[in-house]
């Protein structure tokens, strides 16, 4: 009894240190990207970009803040705008230079054939930099712009390097953002805010109970993903107990920007937990108790295996249909809401909504059976998911209806062939099993927001063009012509 609830209590301490570490590094992280939110929303309403007003904005920064490492600023422009911009930070900052990193030679001058620059414009620090980073070029330190790339891609949301030691030897990882408020056609802002990874973990609390740690991103440790470790001290005492005592783990992960951070600890049981004059007396029933602990260890991982299995499929059943494995008619509101909102948002930003409703589906369930009806609907769903990119939404909304969200695409020439393809794709599903089928489809389209606003509007509208369509090929066939593909631009005409 003594050593099970020794172990039971150690256990307990571990869990609780484990889980306020965890939350430590979580909320860490989050005020890290709190504050570059704050950043880029700063640039975001200034009309024009001054280092004097970068400077104050940071030092503000910095003594509210103190756990801020660094704080960069930088600025994406065309080769063309090369020499003007140098010109114009060099008004504000005598040393401005836009400078590269060589392997060989360390920082030398930008060549001038570059197509595009990204240097830093700005840097402010707690602590005296000891290498001159104001001009250098981000463009030529590859996993850098990489994550920056990145950033443009998720615009107002932020994007993580790999973890990387800096000049004065710190495991360090950037955190950054692009301003909307400042970006030109040719021209983006972004704010950086540098790192130090020891600030995920809370040291006096590792004090007090040093255990392994591994804080990483992505889904496994490697030399590009490790963000902060740690390993607990061996205990070189020895004892006859020592190799049946466990270990204790803990992992848990959360999402920032676009990365997952994993958090995980483990801890071997030191001996020295026990009481010695009074462990030989129980050592018997201790066997029996490691024993049952373990058997309590896998059920209560049984049953969170079980619960995660349950939330999973709530998931599923909540937003797939379950012939199709296509999203269902909430996942498909969900998404298509979320478009709306960030079209709404961005005036560049187009999205289009394909209402498609089969041509011939209900002779096949009526002749054929369910089960065949049931078949053609997985085909159908196979053939849309091949033809339509991954970001784009596609949905079973119910019987022979489907609906497909487009989004990135740049004008109605781009959707006109994917309605032929779409056509075509269907239309060759001529059989099932040993039976010929005659498969069509009819198509509506709505464009936001030319069409509407709402997701009521656009998919009204949708409806009605995708009936005009129908309309139009049973026309057709019944004049014994073959409507062309394109028929849906005279459909849209419609009004």
């Amino acid at each position: 009894m003594l050593a099970t609830s020794a172990i039971q209590n150690k256990k307990q301490d571990f869990i609780e240190f484990a889980n306020a570490q965890y939350l430590h590094a979580a909320s860490t992280m989050k005020k890290q990207n709190a504050i570059l939110n704050g950043l880029t929303a700063y640039l975001d309403t200034q009309e024009q970009l001054t280092l004097e007003e970068l400077k104050v904005y940071s030092d503000k920064i910095l003594i509210r803040h103190p756990e801020v490492y660094q704080i960069q600023f930088a600025h994406f422009f065309p080769n063309s705008l090369l020499n003007t911009q140098e010109t114009l930070y060099q008004e504000q900052n005598s040393n401005f230079e836009v400078k590269i990193f060589d392997p060989t030679q360390g920082l030398i001058k930008a060549p001038k054939d570059m197509p595009w620059y990204v240097p830093i414009v700005y840097v402010a620090a707690r602590e005296k930099i000891p290498v001159e980073q104001t001009g250098l070029d981000l463009k030529t330190i590859p996993f850098i712009y990489e994550a920056i790339e990145q950033a443009i891609k998720l615009e107002n949301r932020s994007a993580l390097s790999i973890p990387f030691e800096n000049f004065e030897g710190d495991q360090v990882i950037v955190m950054m953002q692009q301003s909307e408020g400042l970006t030109q056609s040719d021209e983006i802002f972004f704010a950086f805010i540098i790192v130090d990874t020891q600030i995920l973990l809370n040291q006096t609390q590792y004090k007090k109970f040093p255990t392994n740690v591994a804080i990483y991103l992505g889904e496994e440790i490697t030399e590009d993903s490790l963000l902060l470790t740690k390993q607990q001290p061996n205990n070189e005492s020895k004892h006859f107990l020592s190799f049946n005592l466990p270990s204790f783990n803990y992992h848990r992960d959360f999402i920032l920007g676009d990365k997952q951070i994993n958090v995980e600890f483990s801890y071997q049981l030191d001996p020295s937990i026990f009481d010695y004059r009074l462990f030989g007396l129980f050592i018997g029933l201790f066997v029996i108790l490691m024993i049952a602990f373990i058997g309590m260890f896998f059920n209560r991982l049984k049953v969170e295996k079980l619960k995660a299995s349950q939330s999973q499929e709530l998931y599923q059943l909540a937003n797939f249909d379950n012939v199709t494995q296509l999203a269902n008619r909430n996942y498909f509101f969900n998404a298509f809401s979320h478009a709306l909102n960030i079209a709404s948002r961005h005036k560049d930003r187009k999205v289009w909504l394909l209402y498609l409703d089969l041509d011939g589906f209900k002779a096949i369930n009526d002749n054929i059976g369910h089960d065949a009806g049931d078949e053609i609907l997985k085909q159908v769903s196979a053939e849309l998911l091949k033809i339509t990119r991954k970001g784009d939404t596609v949905a079973r909304l119910g019987g022979d209806e489907f609906t497909i969200v487009l989004e990135n695409r740049t004008d109605q020439a781009e959707i006109t062939p994917l309605i032929d393809r779409i056509r075509d794709s269907i239309g060759a599903i001529s059989h099932y099993k040993t039976i010929q089928i005659d498969l069509g489809v009819s198509i509506g389209i709505a464009e936001f927001s030319k069409d509407g606003n709402t997701i009521t509007q656009l998919m009204n509208v949708a409806d009605q063009r995708m009936y005009r369509d129908k309309r139009l090929r049973k026309s057709s066939a019944n004049n014994d012509e073959i409507p062309h593909p394109n028929q849906l631009s005279a459909v849209k005409s419609i009004s």
